[in-house]
C-alpha cells in the first residue's frame, strides 16, 4: 500500500512539475511512448501559423522557446534549432516530437 501511494505522489509531482513551466525549461516524455520511441500525446506543432503545445491531447498556445530533452530549442515562430546546429522553421501541419523529431501532425 506504501509503495502505490509513492507511486501516485510522484505522478502527482511530475504532473505539477510539467503544468508550471517556465522559460526555457525541459520538457519530459511523462513515460507516455510508443513502440517506436516517439511520444504521440506531447508535442509541439506549427498550426494556423502558430505554436502550439499538445499535452495528452490537450493544445495550448506555445508562450516560451522550450529545450527538450536531447537539445533541440523549439521556438515561438516555429524555429526549431537542433543541437547539432541544424535551424529548420517549421509550416502548418508540422510538429517536433518530444525526441527531437520533426514529422506532420495529426491535424
Amino acid at each position: 500500500m506504501f509503495a502505490v501511494l509513492v507511486f501516485l505522489a510522484c505522478g502527482t509531482m511530475a504532473s505539477a512539475q510539467d503544468s508550471s513551466m517556465s522559460s526555457h525549461d525541459t520538457m519530459s516524455t511523462n513515460g507516455m511512448m510508443s513502440h517506436n520511441g516517439m511520444n504521440h500525446h506531447n508535442y509541439l506543432e506549427m498550426k494556423n501559423g502558430k505554436m502550439t503545445v499538445v499535452r495528452n491531447g490537450n493544445s495550448t498556445d506555445m508562450t516560451h522557446s522550450m529545450t527538450l530533452r536531447n537539445g533541440t530549442v523549439v521556438m515561438t515562430d516555429g524555429t526549431v534549432k537542433m543541437k547539432n546546429g541544424h535551424t529548420q522553421m517549421l509550416t502548418d501541419g508540422q510538429c517536433v516530437y518530444m525526441n527531437g523529431t520533426v514529422g506532420k501532425s495529426k491535424m
